[in-house]
């Protein structure tokens, strides 16, 4: 008699323990995915929103909205399986979007001097990619090839590099403060020793352009003046095309 009230007892409550492991096991594929996109290196909204808190940044610039960061992680993983099955490592995946990315949009800039695949080239992983590229903006673009060259490089020469991007709702405020603090881009020169993918050097280059234009000089004194004042190095040479994407910034758009 016991054993029949235990067991209608575990029947009422089977729902109930349904319900709960359920709701662990969602709650562990949750932790998982978590920890995934974390190893991807591109910061969640959460992460970017409390940094910028932090640093009092404005809001209104944060993340990618169009095309979404998930579908952006989703396009690399399928270019990443790409480029393993024609046996391309990660500094050739950044060379050939750089070098599509550039013919299609930047026809005037200089061709990148990173290696570069045909075949890679050809793939609808590949183009899908610049494709989305095209729609963003040019300094979150560029930040989401630095992510994808770092998210399909070897793990143990990721880490020992530091291999950590800054997104551009940070560098905006960083540059922001700059200014305000009396900075003139229009006069100063400025050196990046960890350039990677041109997080500061693109975006300085913007700035010059700007307050040269609007001193009144003319498109080529604009360049010569940048080339002689804005500076790029890294200990990763793999990582050149951060100053193929500052060349990109300063030889584009008048």
């Amino acid at each position: 008699m016991a054993a029949m009230v235990h067991a209608g007892m575990l029947c009422r409550r089977r729902p109930h323990f349904e319900r709960r492991y359920a709701g662990l096991a969602l709650k562990s594929a949750q932790d998982c995915r978590g920890t995934w996109e974390e190893l991807t290196l591109a910061p969640r909204q959460s992460q970017i929103r409390l940094q910028t808190s932090l640093l009092a940044l404005p809001t209104w610039s944060l993340g990618v909205s169009q095309p979404s960061r998930l579908s952006l992680l989703r396009r690399i993983r399928f270019l990443g399986a790409a480029a393993d099955e024609l046996g391309c490592n990660a500094t050739t995946v950044a060379g050939t979007a750089l070098r599509v990315w550039c013919k299609q949009q930047f026809m005037s800039a200089p061709a990148p001097k990173l290696p570069s695949s045909r075949e890679l080239a050809a793939t609808p992983q590949l183009v899908s990619f610049v494709g989305l590229l095209q729609e963003m903006d040019f300094l979150e673009a560029s930040y989401w090839l630095s992510s994808a060259y770092a998210m399909l490089t070897d793990d143990a020469y990721r880490k020992k590099l530091a291999m950590f991007f800054t997104p551009a709702s940070l560098t905006r405020g960083l540059l922001d403060d700059l200014a305000a603090q009396g900075v003139d881009f229009g006069k100063h020169s400025f050196l990046d020793p960890a350039c990677g993918g041109a997080a500061f050097l693109a975006p300085i280059a913007f700035r010059m352009r700007e307050t040269l234009k609007a001193q009144g000089l003319t498109p080529r004194a604009r360049l010569k003046h940048i080339e002689r004042h804005l500076f790029g190095t890294d200990k990763d040479a793999n990582r050149s095309y951060g100053l193929d994407l500052s060349g990109v910034t300063r030889q584009t758009k008048n």
